[in-house]
């Protein structure tokens, strides 16, 4: 009987293994949206709207962002974070790259007019200031100064 127990107690052991292997990509895709009138510089190659860059995994990597004249960065998202506030005049330094991603920036105008929709059935009003009764006052006092000064020549001669 206790010979039959052995087998029971042995402990029983796996004799296949399981394995698991990954791949850890060496470079990520970032793409690049462009809202406005400027680029993106990254090691001093020149990134244009709709462009798509490869950055090495780990890596850190400087943007120098460059506003057409007459614009300026408004906002920089950088996956998904706002990174304005992050901004070194018109340079981003990003912390290391572990995935693919998106860097955007939005440039605006500088001094941005409104244009507005000015309908021609709509008659502007001027604004009375009081100027338009002393305009008149001042045509007649120069018509008068005229007068006398003819009346003192005539006078003269």
């Amino acid at each position: 009987m206790i010979i039959m127990l052995i087998p029971l107690i042995t402990p029983v052991y796996a004799r296949e293994q399981t394995s698991l292997k990954t791949t850890i990509p060496t470079q990520h895709d970032t793409r690049i949206v462009i809202n406005g009138e400027g680029t993106i510089v990254i090691d001093g190659v020149v990134y244009h709207q709709g462009d798509t860059i490869r950055l090495k995994r780990g890596q850190s990597y400087q943007f120098i962002f460059n506003a057409k004249q007459g614009y300026q960065i408004n906002r920089v998202i950088f996956n998904g974070e706002d990174v304005t506030q992050r901004l070194n005049g018109n340079t981003y330094q990003s912390d290391g790259i572990y995935q693919d991603g998106t860097l955007e920036v939005e440039y605006g105008l500088i001094n941005k007019v409104k244009k507005e929709n000015v309908n021609s059935t709509n008659k502007v009003k001027a604004v009375a200031t009081g100027d338009q009764r002393f305009i008149f006052v001042f045509c007649a006092m120069i018509m008068l100064s005229f007068v006398l000064i003819l009346v003192l020549i005539k006078s003269m001669y």
